[in-house]
């Protein structure tokens, strides 16, 4: 939950600035990895799908919406 409470948090201008070279850190591991920016975008989306899936419990409910939100 800390990649959902950081950029919260950035309304502060030296918290904004360590999260702005947290994530240019890590977008820069992933573009590696993956290659190109369609990717990095992906893996990130991903990422913050997951994390609503796991905040809202979706895995646990039995909704059309749920179950296509949580993939399964």
């Amino acid at each position: 939950m800390q990649g959902r409470s950081a950029p919260a948090a950035a309304g502060e201008p030296l918290v904004a600035q360590a999260v702005r070279r947290c994530y240019a850190k890590q977008v820069d591991t992933v573009r590696q990895l993956l290659g190109d920016d369609d990717a990095v975008r992906r893996w990130f989306g991903a990422g913050l799908l997951d994390n609503v899936v796991a905040v809202l419990g979706l895995a646990d409910i039995d909704e059309p919406w749920a179950r296509v939100l949580a993939a399964r």
